[in-house]
Order: C-alpha cells, then sequence, then structure tokens
C-alpha cells in the first residue's frame, strides 16, 4: 500500500485509534488533570448552595468538565483546529497531522432518579460520530406480511475522513468520549466524583472489517419524527393521528426495543413508503406519542436524536496484540 493510501486502510486506522487511546488516557489520567478535577469539584461542593439561587443547575457539572478536557489534551494533542461545524466538543488535527480527533466530553449524575441508567452506557447524538446504521434482518418480512420496516436509522454526521490542515491528503476522523461520573443532590448540597471513563468508538472503517453486518448500536434512546423535516413538515398523510382516529386495520403490528428492557409497539403502515433516498422500498411505521397538551396520538419516528453504542472493549491493533477499547478508574473528591 501507498503512503498515500495507508491513512485509508482499517488496520491503520485501528492502530491509531489504539495509539491515541493511550495518549489520551495518559492525559486525563494525570496528576495534574486528577489535580485539577478534584480541585473543581471542591469549588462546586463549596459553591453549590449558593449557585443554585442564581444559576440553572441543570447539568451544571458538564461546562467545568468540558473545560478541563479542553484545557488539557488540547496543548498536548493538537496541532490545529478543525473547521468543522458537526463535531465533538474538543476538534482538531493531531499534532502528527495523522489523524483529526474528535473527543466529547460527557458528565452523569448517578443520583437514583436522575440519569443513573446511563452511567454504565454510552449515549451518542448523530453530531458526536461518524456510524451509520440500515434496516436489520427483523426488519425484512415483518410478520411474513411481505412488507420491510426501514427502521429507525441512526445517520452519523461526522465523516469518516477530512482533508489535512492544508487540504493536502485525507486522514481518518478518530472518534473518543470521555465519561465523568458524579453524585449529586442539589437539595442537601451534595457533590462528589465517582467514576472516568475512556470509550474510542471505532472509524466505519474499523467497523466493517472487525465486526461486518453486526449492529452497531444496542437500541435508541430518543427519535426524530418525520414532521421534524422541512420537506414533509405540512404533508398531510405523515401528519400526527389522534388515537381516536387510528386505523388499524391496515397496518402491522409488531415489537421494537427502545431501552434495556422495555419493548415498544409499532404499527407498519402498508400504504406509507418511506420517502428518503435509498429507502424508497421500505415501508414507515407508526408509535403512539404522549405531547404535552394533546390527547393520546400516533407519530411516524424516523431517525435516531440518540442511541445507546454497542461498546466494543475488546480490540487488536494490525498484529494481533490486544487493546483495551474501553477504560476506566474510581475517582475521589476528598483528596
Amino acid at each position: 500500500m501507498t503512503n498515500e493510501n495507508q491513512h485509508l486502510d482499517p488496520l491503520y486506522i485501528q492502530d491509531l485509534e489504539k495509539r491515541y487511546m493511550e495518549k489520551i488516557w495518559e492525559c486525563i489520567d494525570s496528576e495534574s488533570f486528577d489535580y485539577t478535577l478534584k480541585n473543581v469539584s471542591k469549588k462546586i461542593s463549596e459553591n453549590i448552595n449558593d449557585w443554585k439561587t442564581k444559576f440553572d443547575m441543570n447539568n451544571f457539572f458538564n461546562i467545568p468538565f468540558e473545560r478541563i478536557c479542553k484545557y488539557y489534551l488540547s496543548k498536548v494533542l493538537s496541532s490545529q483546529p478543525w473547521a468543522s461545524p458537526i463535531s465533538s466538543d474538543l476538534a482538531f488535527y493531531s499534532t502528527d497531522n495523522d489523524c483529526i480527533l474528535c473527543i466529547d466530553a460527557k458528565t452523569i449524575n448517578s443520583k437514583p432518579g436522575s440519569n443513573e441508567g446511563d452511567v454504565e452506557d454510552l449515549i451518542v447524538s448523530p453530531n458526536q460520530v461518524a456510524i451509520q446504521t440500515a434496516p436489520t434482518n427483523q426488519d425484512i418480512n415483518i410478520n411474513n406480511s411481505g412488507y420491510s420496516y426501514g427502521g429507525i436509522r441512526f445517520e452519523g454526521k461526522i465523516p469518516s475522513f477530512d482533508k489535512n490542515f492544508e487540504q493536502g491528503d485525507e486522514l481518518p476522523v478518530l472518534t473518543y468520549t470521555i465519561k465523568c461520573i458524579y453524585y449529586s443532590d442539589l437539595e442537601n448540597n451534595i457533590f462528589h466524583l465517582k467514576k472516568l471513563f475512556l470509550t474510542n468508538v471505532p472509524n466505519p472503517q474499523v467497523y466493517e472489517n472487525n465486526w461486518p453486518n453486526e449492529n452497531k448500536i444496542d437500541n435508541l434512546k430518543t427519535y426524530k419524527y418525520i414532521t421534524e423535516f422541512p420537506d414533509f413538515k405540512n404533508t398531510t398523510k405523515y401528519k400526527r393521528i389522534p388515537a381516536s382516529e387510528f386505523n388499524k386495520s391496515n397496518k402491522v403490528k409488531f415489537k421494537r426495543k427502545i431501552g434495556k428492557s422495555k419493548d415498544k409497539i409499532f404499527y407498519l403502515d402498508k400504504n406509507l413508503k418511506n420517502p428518503f433516498p435509498g429507502m424508497e422500498e421500505y415501508n414507515l411505521a407508526w408509535t403512539d406519542v404522549s405531547r404535552k397538551g394533546k390527547p393520546k396520538g400516533f407519530e411516524i419516528p424516523i431517525t435516531a436524536g440518540s442511541g445507546r453504542l454497542i461498546i466494543r472493549p475488546k480490540r487488536v491493533d494490525s498484529e494481533n496484540n490486544e487493546w483495551e477499547g474501553l477504560i476506566e478508574k474510581d475517582l475521589s473528591s476528598s483528596s
């Protein structure tokens, strides 16, 4: 393989993913990063009673944590900013100019009743990754009806490759997520850190080489509905149907997993084809959607707003050496 095409080779890309997994972890596992994280945690604990009377404290730790990640990672790993308006929280060219790094900084409150269900999951939005999903085997010939479902597609918007800073060779885009788990009880002025995770989301080339035809998304957390797209906003046949007017006789009932253990009922519409390019052979499906101030009704989910990624923790490089695609450590705010 020529040097010109080397950056497009999945084996080369997975070696880069391993290399930058190690570099990012070395940075966020450092004494200086740990010192800053704990110092910020201490300041939050000292000021939480005052801040909650002045600010919207919803997800209040996310911005400070993102600032910490930007400060430490950019000065070690970045040569130039990446120009793309769609990216993770951090997006830059590596110092060696061998890839583009997209790093998302996430925070999750583990307090029961908050988002504690996401502690062990990796929730991603289309703007944070490059992966795409397609209809699966279970979507074909739903319940032997002769009709197939296009599914609720996850369409990552980050490109797999982009030009280097001088607009020359194409470079792979590598995607990582740093997730900090904390516990916060605002009512009792409690805040402390719990865990730190680093995860690599494989480049699509690596996915296709290592896990062809395997699912990338376990299940969806949020949907985007067809009427949210400008081209279909005012199309009558796609508009919300009140439950009292919903005709099930020309539809095929089926279930899909939407959470860790939840099933949701869908109704495949025999008369409605998917209007999106490349999906015209598939049918659309309705599901019940609750809207504040509206009676119960049915709408058509078409793409994912966010989804739970299937994490690939056990990885190998081009020489078949094992490496970890998921690393974690416990944190303590006491020191």
